[in-house]
């Protein structure tokens, strides 16, 4: 079947493997574009990290840089800042 979402365990997904969601997606590419920031939440593989990359395609292909920064594991915002 053509349509049918395929199952992946691990990392982030793309291409085939990623299933889109315009509902979640394009408000997030809007926004970014008109220069508002985001913050994405949610529980633990929920598709977080795929839909952040698919965004970040989106964003470049509209002519933008986005820039990723992963904070986990910087439990003090000094040691973030000073990594940045």
């Amino acid at each position: 079947m053509a349509n049918a979402l395929k199952r992946h365990y691990g990392n982030p997904v793309s291409g085939e493997y990623f299933w889109p969601r315009p509902q979640i997606t394009l408000p997030l590419v809007r926004a970014l574009c008109a220069g508002e920031s985001i913050k994405l939440f949610g529980l633990r593989r929920t598709g977080k990290s795929s839909i952040m990359l698919y965004v970040e395609a989106e964003l470049k292909k509209a002519g933008r840089r986005p820039v990723y920064v992963d904070v986990q594991g910087n439990d003090r915002i000094d040691q973030l800042c000073s990594r940045l």
